[in-house]
Order: structure tokens, then C-alpha cells, then sequence
């Protein structure tokens, strides 16, 4: 009978976490570039505070694998319209991904060795919108 109840609540507690694997808590969108200023949007929509902020940013610089890192304003490389769901522990399959907002910094980086790609931006805006749900 106890080895019943093990098996139940392992059924349980398997279901109930991969139900909520597949859904990140935080994701970014970048949804626009101003060529002339070379800012980019990128909103975040936090899905457990119910929050959405949208940062203006200004790439730092851009560095893939060992190569020497590529400063300036021109050098990120987001694509409008991308999101970007972190995955810092790979939980979920893909690849490694993280987002860290800081003070005045966002920093993106993805994959490893020596395909990761580091963009680091200025955030020269941070504005709350009203939350709507959705990755």
C-alpha cells in the first residue's frame, strides 16, 4: 500500500513540474530599433510579479567566444521581434541563456565555449506598462 502512495504522489510532483518547466517566469521581446539614435526596445514581462517593463537600451559592446570584444553602439546583434526566455540552469531544453538586469546595465548571454555571445547594453530608460500576459 505504501509503495502505492510513493508511486502516486512521484506521478504527482513529476506532472505538476513539468507543467511549469515549459513556462519561464521572465522573458524579454525585443520589439524596436532606432537606427538613428542605435537604441533598441526590449520589454520584459515578468509572468509571476504580473509586471512589464520596457527598457530602451544602447549596446556597450558585443563579444562572441575568446575574440576581442566589439565596443560600441553599433555592435549588438538582437533581431526585432526575438524573444529571449532565460535559461541560466537549463532546466528546459535549448541552450543557455541569461538576462541580467543591474543598476544601469542589461547584459544577454547565450550558449557556451566558444560559440557564447555576450551583449552588454546602457539602459537609458526603464518604463512599467500595464501587464499583459503572455511570453
Amino acid at each position: 500500500m505504501s509503495r502505492w502512495i510513493l508511486a502516486i504522489a512521484a506521478l504527482l510532483l513529476f506532472g505538476c513540474t513539468s507543467k511549469h518547466s515549459n513556462v519561464s517566469p521572465v522573458t524579454y521581446r525585443v520589439t524596436g530599433f532606432d537606427s538613428a539614435q542605435n537604441t533598441w526596445v526590449v520589454d520584459q514581462v515578468d509572468n509571476v510579479a504580473k509586471t512589464q517593463t520596457r527598457y530602451v537600451l544602447v549596446c556597450d559592446f558585443y563579444q562572441w567566444g575568446k575574440h576581442k570584444p566589439a565596443s560600441g553602439p553599433t555592435q549588438c546583434d538582437l533581431t526585432v521581434g526575438e524573444q529571449i526566455v532565460p535559461n541560466p540552469l537549463q532546466q528546459r531544453p535549448g541552450e543557455f541563456v541569461d538576462v541580467w538586469p543591474r543598476q544601469d546595465k542589461l547584459s544577454i548571454t547565450s550558449g557556451k565555449g566558444g560559440d557564447q555571445v555576450i551583449e552588454q547594453f546602457t539602459i537609458k530608460s526603464a518604463t512599467t506598462l500595464p501587464f499583459r500576459n503572455g511570453n
